[in-house]
């Protein structure tokens, strides 16, 4: 009985859940994502959705991706978004101070006194010896692949407010509106549509292509050599002339 309770409560930990009766009650479904590629973004639409309390909101890492049993009854949704945002994101993040990695890893002091250009450079060349994009990236091909996972793009869910399409904002929520079994209606999908950008506890700008303001040729031939392979894959690019 102590073994199953502490197992059930490392899973809490683990898993982001607020209950263990959120891994096993009905219905039930996981939003897995890339930290800086969406996170608070999934919560927030949880949140607005509001009808089910039995959900997993969390990054993807090596535990949820090499634990099956948990996601077997669940629908998996990833959160996508364009991985040279995600870079960015994650370097104005360690930029204004948040130097701890999710994974454990701290960056190291001298980051801050390197050129923005250097960081992209040092970010792209992540130590090996650490997860880092590329290790994210395959985690969800790997959860895609393995686990039939539906693909959300956040470009299709951030709407205008951070550069998005009003109409791929909306379809987007109707379908996964759809997807979890929802009622949903068109009033609905517009309220959940106009509540969703911003105001979260990371949220710093959320907007689409803002890679293209910092990457310069040299980081555009340097990120098509160690991630070109995830920009076609998840449909970001069509081949490596960007």
């Amino acid at each position: 009985m102590v073994h199953v309770m502490f197992r059930n409560y490392l899973l809490v930990l683990l898993l982001g859940v607020s209950s263990i009766s959120q891994l096993f009650s009905e219905p039930e479904y996981a939003i897995l994502t890339i930290p800086k590629g969406g996170t608070y973004l999934s919560r927030k639409l949880v949140t607005l959705i509001g009808d089910d309390p039995n959900h997993i909101v969390d990054h993807l890492n090596e535990k949820n991706v090499k634990l099956p049993w948990v996601y077997e009854n669940r629908k998996i949704i990833i959160l996508i978004r364009d991985p040279r945002d995600i870079l960015v994101s994650q370097i104005n993040w360690i930029r204004e101070g948040c130097t701890w990695w999710p994974t454990g890893y701290y960056i190291p002091n001298y980051f801050q006194n390197l050129t923005y250009s250097d960081q992209i450079f040092w970010m792209i060349n992540f130590p090996k010896e650490h997860i880092g994009l590329k290790e994210y990236l395959e985690w969800a091909r790997e959860v895609i692949e393995n686990k039939h996972a539906t693909i959300i793009k956040f470009e299709d869910l951030i709407g205008t407010n951070g550069g998005g399409n009003s109409t791929l904002q909306l379809n987007a929520i109707s379908s996964l509106l759809e997807l979890l079994g929802y009622e949903y209606s068109e009033e609905r999908v517009a309220k959940i549509a106009s509540s969703l950008f911003g105001g979260t506890e990371t949220f710093r700008k959320g907007n689409i292509g803002n890679w293209k303001k910092h990457f310069k040729n040299n980081h555009k031939v340097l990120f098509e050599e160690k991630f070109g392979e995830f920009l076609r894959y998840f449909d970001y690019e069509k081949d490596g002339n960007w």
